[in-house]
């Protein structure tokens, strides 16, 4: 029993934990909200409308996972603040570029 307790105990005091507590619960909320407003998107728009909407979202999901390469697990893993930091900020300025490159393509069709 005591055996069972500190194993406990260090479950809830471990770093790792709590950083993978936040992010399973960042992404239940990210896949809960959806959920929600899924009755109204419902009755404001048509079938044909949602389905547009979803396939743009889904490739939008896929650019975003391609864009920042996978470099957003990164953050829990390490080390210092610091590097945190400059996971971010290269993360985010992936995101920038990709996104600029994205809009000009779409503000210059061709043809």
């Amino acid at each position: 029993m005591k055996l069972v307790k500190g194993f406990i105990n260090r479950i809830r005091t471990s770093d790792y934990t709590k950083s993978l507590l936040v992010l399973t619960g960042g992404t239940f909320i990210a896949q809960l909200i959806p959920i929600i407003f899924y009755p109204i998107i419902g009755r404001l728009f048509t079938p044909d409308q949602i389905g547009t909407a979803a396939i743009f979202s889904q490739i939008a999901a896929i650019l975003a996972i391609l864009v920042t390469g996978g470099y957003t697990y990164s953050i829990f893993i390490s080390k210092s603040k610091e590097e945190a930091f400059n996971i971010i900020v290269l993360v985010l300025s992936l995101s920038i570029f990709v996104l600029s490159v994205i809009c000009l393509t779409f503000l210059f069709p061709k043809g």
